[in-house]
């Protein structure tokens, strides 16, 4: 834990199991992000990335992410591009999976993807993106199992991993699940207040501060 006279900061190593499965929890891009941006070139290398993670077994780090917790839910500071693209990921396996039939997995990945219990009559989503609306949108049409009502740059990244996929046999969608679920490394970073937050992503990016060390 590191103190400073504007806030608290804390950061911790955790995977995308341990990042998105906190019950009740939401994460929340504030409005004045920039709104969902990568493409081809930007998908292509977090699919090599994966891949080759999977196929070597390894673990690989995917960075940074800095948030806040208010009012239940966290306010992403940086890295919601990281965070879209893992949830959207998801999305596809998820319709991978439930073309098998493997309803254990489906209900995993809806724990991740969901804030609330896969039991409760109302899923609550857990990635809200409230920067840009279209987005939001259509993340939230592939969120639920429709991605012909989505388009943008949400909807070609999800199809983007659909292909992807569909080229793997079942044995490699196996292993880049796992990978997925445990393998990728994240810090995540929790500043006290939105502007003690504002200061550390600034001077990560200005000063290229090593958030892994900070504890």
């Amino acid at each position: 834990m590191s103190t400073t006279e504007t806030g608290t900061l804390s950061a911790e190593s955790v995977n995308v199991n341990e990042m998105l499965g906190e019950r009740g929890k939401r994460y929340m891009t504030p409005d004045f992000q920039r709104p969902y941006e990568w493409a081809d070139s930007q998908l292509n290398d977090f699919w090599r990335d994966i891949h080759r993670a999977a196929t070597n077994n390894y673990q690989h780090y995917i960075g940074n992410i800095i948030i806040v917790e208010q009012n239940q839910s966290y306010k992403i500071i940086d890295g919601q591009q990281r965070i879209t693209t893992i949830s959207i990921l998801l999305c596809a396996l998820r319709e991978y999976y439930r073309s098998r039939g493997d309803d254990n997995f489906i209900q995993q990945v809806d724990g991740l993807l969901s804030a609330n219990s896969v039991d409760d009559a109302q899923k609550i989503r857990r990635l809200v993106l409230l920067n840009e609306e279209n987005d939001d949108r259509d993340y939230e049409a592939i969120y639920k199992n429709n991605p012909e009502n989505a388009s943008g740059k949400v909807r070609s990244a999800y199809d983007f991993f659909t292909e992807k996929i569909s080229q793997e046999d079942h044995e490699s969608v196996e292993e880049l699940r796992k990978t997925v679920l445990t393998g990728l490394d994240i810090t995540k970073t929790e500043a006290s207040t939105l502007s003690y937050a504002y200061q550390v992503f600034q001077t990560e990016n200005d000063r290229g501060l090593d958030l892994d060390r900070i504890h």
